[in-house]
């Protein structure tokens, strides 16, 4: 009896997983990630690199957004419908990343771009300065 409660409950939250996937890439097919999210990155770009850097597409869910010559990238990856951004910094031989996660964002409007990467600003300014 309780096998079956088990075997039930892995089977539901491994469907509604599966499903979240296959939208994603059903979302992703008609445009890219960095088209997705581009007001994000427009603005991260302006305020971190003054509108220098470059976005680099490593594969459908992942694009890293970056100035040449620079040691910091920044990296969104998106899931299930929720974004990672990752700012990353090579430093003395280290690296420190900064993450931070943004659910729920498979209908994003302008608006809540806007307001996710000036968060996303002000908790890097909370780390870095």
């Amino acid at each position: 009896m309780i096998w079956t409660i088990i075997i039930t409950l892995v089977v539901i939250i491994l469907g509604k997983f599966l499903l979240s996937l296959n939208s994603d890439m059903e979302e992703l097919n008609t445009r890219t990630i960095s088209e997705k999210f581009e007001i994000i990155h427009n603005i991260l770009n302006s305020n971190i690199f003054d509108g220098q850097a470059k976005i680099t597409i490593l594969d459908k869910r992942t694009f890293n957004l970056h100035r040449e010559g620079d040691n910091k990238i920044i990296q969104f990856f998106y899931s299930t419908g929720n974004l990672e951004i990752k700012y990353r910094m090579k430093q003395l031989g280290g690296e420190l990343t900064y993450p931070k996660d943004y659910p729920n964002l498979r209908h994003v409007s302008n608006e809540i771009q806007q307001s996710i990467a000036f968060d996303y600003i002000k908790y890097l300014k909370k780390k870095l300065w």
